[in-house]
Order: C-alpha cells, then structure tokens, then sequence
C-alpha cells in the first residue's frame, strides 16, 4: 500500500478476506451461498482477482464474514461502519399480539331473530357470522335491535359472511 493510495492490493484484500471466512469456520460455498452469488467468485476475491473492498457485495462480505471496523477500513478506507441497524422509512409497524377471544354476546333481538330466521338464512348459525353482525351492536351504540332489523343486517352483509 503506498502512501498516496490508501487501498490495499487486491491480493492483500484477498488474504484478509480468507482469513476472516476460515477463523469463522465457513466454507467458500457457504460464503457464495450467503451472498447469492457462484463460489468462483469468492474464490477470485480471496485469489486477489477482483478486490473484495471495491466489491459490489462488500456490505454483504462484512456482515457475513463479522469483520472489524479495522478489516472494513483496510479493505475500503472510505467505508462506513454502523453497529446500528439503517433506519426504515414508512409508517411505523405496530407490535404482533396475539389474538384475544372475546365471548359472544347474544343480544336479546338477534336471539329472537335466530330462532325466526335460521331455518330460512342459516348463516344465522355460524358463530363466525354472528361475531361480525353483533361487532355493530357492540361498536354502535349497544342499543338492541328488532329480529327485523337483525335481518336487515344480516341480509345487507350477506356476501362477506360465511357459508355454513
């Protein structure tokens, strides 16, 4: 490396690059694996052929290989090196709880409507249907509807309820 070109050789590059993926235990077909590409290529890397420093999968190498901050600087003097993940953009992604079941609550109304009904439009009987139909009872207000009006409703979502 002369003083006026901070870069190292590409055999240099190649040597440090062996070196970290045999401390580490990996194969090159492992390393080839990780980084999506031929094991002839991570054989030319580690060869000098092309230098792992100006390569287009060097972000790749350093995670894959875990090399210092003083490997990364060698290798490609003008890197950056982060411990932190890069930021994402985009609307925040709200935290996956599990489901929470909540007992069914038959109102009075749609009682009555059940039995009226569920001979002639069965989907009354899927507990499935009746969670959804009762989610306006439970999310509008809480006042209790007529068999009639449950009808109504039921009829009105019929596309989007379930087949028994």
């Amino acid at each position: 490396m002369s003083s006026n070109n901070p870069w190292l050789t590409s055999t240099d590059a190649g040597h440090i690059i062996q070196k970290a993926r045999e401390a580490l235990g990996l194969t090159q077909d492992q390393v080839a694996e990780e980084l999506g590409v031929d094991k002839s290529y991570i054989s030319k890397l580690e060869g000098g052929k092309h230098h792992a420093g100006r390569s287009k999968y060097f972000p790749q190498l350093v995670r894959v290989l875990k090399l210092s901050a003083e490997q990364v600087a060698q290798l490609n003097p003008g890197a950056v090196v982060s411990d932190q993940l890069p930021s994402r953009s985009g609307p925040p992604v709200p935290p996956r709880l599990p489901p929470v079941e909540t007992p069914l609550e038959i109102p009075p109304g749609l009682q009555e409507a059940i039995q009226r009904y569920s001979s002639v439009h069965p989907e009354f009987t899927v507990e499935k249907n009746l969670r959804a139909i009762t989610s306006i009872h439970r999310y509008g207000g809480g006042a209790d509807f007529t068999p009639e009006e449950w009808l109504d409703i039921l009829m009105a979502n019929r596309r989007w309820l379930v087949k028994p």
